[in-house]
């Protein structure tokens, strides 16, 4: 029988990337501050492979954008090119790697700011009660719907 997993919920960093210098510990490793055409960034590196194929006007199959937009990164299992608007995500121990953007938006969520899930939870208990108070004042049954629409939405905010 095969054993399914889950992976952890572990908040993490992670920046999207359009262009040389976007990710906030980019900095410029090469002593070109503030020129951001000869800057080399940090942790997304200007991508260079020198065969014809990977030319400045030469499209990446992936992504539709040129090589000249890309970028390069470092992981743990070897060099990564970067396309334009994917995510480099910071793992636990520092870590880094890219992650496509339609990757990145079906496996990971915004984690709420600090009292924000505690406030949905009080406007989904709120919009309960006023549906309850609505049913006890015998309020029409097209306002009672209104009311449980208003309380799908509080609670589907609450947990996402």
């Amino acid at each position: 029988m095969t054993q399914l997993y889950q992976k952890k919920a572990i908040p993490t960093e992670a920046h999207q990337w359009w262009k040389n210098g976007d990710h906030p510990d980019d900095g410029c490793a090469d002593g070109h501050e503030g020129d951001d055409e000869a800057c080399e960034g940090k942790v997304v590196r200007f991508f260079r492979r020198p065969e014809p194929g990977y030319a400045s006007d030469v499209t990446h199959d992936q992504c539709g954008r040129t090589w000249h937009d890309h970028g390069w990164i470092d992981t743990l299992e070897g060099g990564h090119t970067v396309c334009p608007g994917s995510w480099i995500v910071t793992g636990v121990e520092g870590e880094r790697w890219p992650v496509k953007d339609s990757i990145f938006q079906a496996t990971y969520e915004k984690v709420p700011a600090e009292g924000e899930f505690e406030k949905r939870i009080a406007d989904a208990i709120r919009a309960s009660r006023e549906y309850q108070e609505g049913m006890a004042r015998g309020v029409p049954k097209n306002v009672r719907e209104q009311y449980l629409s208003g309380i799908s939405s509080a609670a589907a905010r609450a947990l996402a």
